[in-house]
């Protein structure tokens, strides 16, 4: 094989390598940001690639600092106080959408399960979404709102690569 092929080849290799490689780059910079809030939790999204979404698109959640989300699904709304989140989830196909709260002391309740600690929570959670307006928000909005009415500088955040 003579050098000029070999040069050729190792071009088309490299050219290969960095086109399956781009898609990891731009979803990696876009889908690691996140906003920290007040209240000790991240809005981010829960992953890099989701693999039970169209396109692997992957959803904005509430999630600690290490990366975990609160819950891993679809949020049909949420509230954020300076020390409280809460909202309903959608459920999967086969089961039904819940409420939840959580509040760095008392962790995550879910109002099926505790409804007199849940209601306490969202009572005491005080203003919530202040600046973004009335409404029902899902987490998606609510970090896009902070990001362009409120301020609030994205950071990057702890991100699973891959989810289903």
């Amino acid at each position: 094989m003579s050098d000029r092929m070999i040069g050729f080849l190792a071009v088309v290799c490299l050219f290969a390598m960095l086109l399956a490689a781009f898609p990891f780059y731009v979803y990696n910079k876009n889908f690691r940001r996140c906003v920290a809030l007040e209240n000790g939790l991240n809005l981010g999204y829960n992953a890099v690639f989701d693999l039970g979404r169209p396109i692997f698109r992957p959803i904005v959640v509430p999630k600690f600092p290490n990366g975990r989300p609160l819950a891993n699904s679809d949020y049909w709304a949420v509230y954020i106080s300076d020390t409280t989140l809460y909202g309903l989830v959608l459920g999967d196909r086969d089961e039904p959408g819940y409420s939840l709260a959580w509040r760095a002391d008392t962790g995550l309740v879910l109002r099926s399960q505790d409804r007199a600690l849940y209601e306490k929570l969202q009572a005491e959670a005080g203003d919530t979404n202040v600046g973004i307006g009335a409404g029902q928000f899902g987490p998606g909005s609510v970090m896009q709102m902070m990001q362009d009415q409120l301020g609030y500088t994205e950071h990057w955040c702890r991100t699973r690569l891959v989810t289903w």
